[in-house]
């Protein structure tokens, strides 16, 4: 997720609204987590709105932090993902975790967990 929030930090730059930059140069980031399903279309019919509408996770999961500020001239910032995945071999579930700045998405990655122990 580091990588990910290094690019969210050098795309932010091209200001996409005022409200992601403090009055202390500082950018604000949030950082949600919600159950993955591809269905999302390209090109003229992308509907980013409902790309990155939130479909609340399979099991328990949540980002730590799920907020904070960019200071100026930070180049990244580590984020953990903590899913409450059961105990028993089940099927796959994948994740998105988006990382927002001035409530628009700004950067992403899908995890997929293995329940059961598996890797």
């Amino acid at each position: 997720l580091g990588a990910i929030l290094e690019w969210l930090r050098a795309g932010s730059k091209k200001g996409k609204g005022r409200e992601q930059q403090r009055k202390d140069g500082c950018e604000w980031v949030r950082v949600t987590v919600d159950s993955y399903r591809f269905n999302d279309k390209v090109g003229k019919d992308a509907d980013p709105d409902a790309m990155f509408a939130p479909r609340p996770p399979v099991w328990n999961a949540r980002v730590e932090p799920d907020s904070f500020a960019f200071a100026p001239g930070e180049a990244y910032r580590e984020v953990e993902l903590i899913v409450d995945a059961p105990d028993f071999p089940g099927p796959d579930e994948a994740f998105n975790v988006t990382a927002w700045q001035g409530g628009e998405p700004s950067g992403g990655v899908t995890v997929t967990i293995h329940p059961g122990g598996g890797n």
